[in-house]
């Protein structure tokens, strides 16, 4: 399974004021979340990592991937 960095979506950043712009974490790797998130043209992903996921949709993501991972393809190549 790949790595992935754990961040959040920062604010707007209009004024250097609004950098709170969410709550969840997201599973990111490159620019893109798992679950489809990405930054707007005035906001970015946070500069302090999280712990752990809390975006619903990027924790069911990585459990699929986990049990795609476990799984493995079966002999005509289906996971």
């Amino acid at each position: 399974m790949s790595n992935f960095e754990i961040l959040r979506l920062t604010g707007r950043c209009s004024n250097g004021a609004e950098r709170d712009g969410g709550r969840l974490y997201h599973a990111v790797k490159g620019i893109r979340a798992l679950c489809g998130k990405q930054p707007g043209r005035r906001s970015d992903w946070g500069v302090y990592p999280g712990k752990a996921v809390t975006c619903p949709r990027c924790i069911a993501r990585l459990e699929n991937l986990a049990i795609m991972a476990c799984k493995g393809k079966d002999e005509n190549g289906v996971w």
